[in-house]
């Protein structure tokens, strides 16, 4: 029996193979450049992208979730629900900065200067 403090919670985001479109299907390198998920210094580079397909990303809640994507010959593919559904897990878990929160702080800031 697995020591339970090392076993790893897998969290999966619906990825259904039957629902994957390939004329729909984005490579990694177009997620990036499309901007289609952020860090907080802007695109995430497909490197990063293939890390969080093949290894995950360890959440703070202690699962690891995968960007879901399927490989094509030498291609990681992915469809772009998919992508938006990780981006807006990862919005969820505060690992990235909420773009509308970011606009409402930049906005306390520049009031509380003017005053």
């Amino acid at each position: 029996m697995a020591n339970p403090k090392t076993q790893i919670k897998i969290e999966s985001i619906s990825s259904n193979p039957d629902h994957f479109d390939q004329r729909k299907a984005l490579t990694l390198d177009e997620v990036s450049r499309n901007k289609l998920i952020v860090g907080k210094r802007g695109a995430i580079c497909p490197d990063t992208l293939r890390r969080w397909v093949k290894a995950g990303l360890r959440f703070p809640d202690g699962k690891l979730v995968k960007l879901p994507a399927i490989k094509v010959g030498k291609q990681w593919l992915t469809m772009e629900a998919w992508v938006r559904a990780f981006q807006t897990r990862r919005v969820q878990a505060n690992l990235v900065p909420d773009p509308e929160k970011k606009r409402a702080r930049k906005r306390l800031k520049k009031n509380s200067k003017q005053q």
